[in-house]
């Protein structure tokens, strides 16, 4: 699978998803937005990611965001026997993730709201 490139501002330079840091916040904010639908996989949701271009991942971004989610109490895990080989752990958020989810969704509005605006003919707020 080849992963897209996308230009990063900060570095003027294009880069590969496939290099987008652990520690990269838009993916944690898309995790924790998508989460809202109810409990996933890792697998699940790379996949989901993957199918939105320059959101590609991979196991190895998503698994450290997810241990730092649980960590400060958004997400919390269970485990689910699995037909076929050993168990798989599950991802959910908490009252306390759901609460961020909405700030967030609320936040990722206002800016495609605000780019809108900006991209527009007017490029004036009001």
């Amino acid at each position: 699978m080849t992963l897209p490139t996308y230009f990063s501002a900060s570095s003027g330079t294009r880069v590969s998803a496939s290099r987008t840091s652990p520690d990269s916040p838009r993916i944690s904010r898309l995790i924790v937005l998508r989460l809202k639908i109810g409990t996933l996989g890792v697998g699940e949701l790379v996949d989901l990611l993957g199918q939105y271009g320059a959101l590609a991942t991979t196991r190895g971004t998503v698994y450290p965001i997810l241990s730092r989610l649980c960590s400060s109490g958004l997400v919390e895990t269970t485990w689910h026997e699995s037909p076929s080989g050993p168990p798989h752990r599950y991802y959910r958020l908490t009252s306390e993730g759901e609460s961020a989810r909405s700030r967030r969704a609320d936040a990722w509005r206002d800016l495609v709201q605000d780019m809108s605006d900006l991209m527009s003919a007017k490029g004036e707020k009001k």
